[in-house]
């Protein structure tokens, strides 16, 4: 195993510590936002969702 599969999907770094897994990656929790208000998605109240490239979204920001 070379541990690419424990690289975050945003920033490429090594995930250590905390990790988040969502749509089949590993984030670190700073990393794990919406791409274009910046707003955290990593605690469990706010909703997310991604496009046909795997761009995370807030709710919100999706929708506009």
């Amino acid at each position: 195993m070379n541990g690419t599969n424990m690289d975050c999907k945003m920033c490429g770094k090594a995930v250590k510590g905390e990790i988040i897994r969502a749509i089949g990656s590993v984030f670190h929790p700073d990393c794990f936002k919406c791409c274009i208000c910046n707003k955290i998605l990593g605690d469990k109240e706010t909703p997310f969702t991604t496009d046909n490239q795997d761009r995370l979204y807030c709710q919100p920001c999706y929708n506009e």
